[in-house]
């Protein structure tokens, strides 16, 4: 069902239309191709094909095949727990970031309060607004980082 939904997957009439075209214009086509062994397995090959001309036959194709199955499979192994090693840490530094936001927050919103308070004391409002100022900008900066590491 997913080759059938993911337009980007060339058909195999689509693959061997392209590997034609590529003998025709240069006479030589290299890559990798899946194949079809005789018991109707499917296998990952690294293939070459070039073409000369027979006396008897005309021209003909020559090929060669390496399974590289194994190999196509370690790399997209490979491939799949990089990704889950990115996913990780960017899960460790969303935590970390969340947790640095949070710790600023708290004493912002102490502040907050403070100042609501003490309204009336000029000393309190200008020490409480300062912290708020302060503790905003550096919740400023971790965003910034954030959008720098995006």
């Amino acid at each position: 069902v997913s080759l059938l939904n993911a337009p980007e997957v060339p058909t195999p009439q689509e693959v061997a239309h392209s590997i034609m075209e590529t003998l025709r214009s240069s006479g030589v086509w290299e890559g990798e191709i899946q194949n079809v062994r005789k018991d109707g397995t499917s296998f990952w090959s690294q293939a070459a094909v070039s073409g000369s001309d027979h006396p008897t036959w005309g021209r003909v194709w020559v090929s060669r095949h390496v399974d590289i199955t194994e190999q196509k499979r370690h790399r997209e192994l490979q491939a799949h727990m990089l990704e889950t090693q990115k996913l990780e840490s960017l899960g460790v530094l969303a935590g970390g970031i969340a947790n640095d936001i949070n710790n600023l927050l708290v004493p912002i919103v102490s502040y907050s309060e403070l100042i609501r308070e003490d309204a009336w004391n000029p000393v309190a409002v200008r020490a409480g607004a300062e912290y708020v100022a302060q503790a905003a900008g550096h919740i400023r900066d971790l965003v910034l980082q954030m959008l720098a590491y995006a």
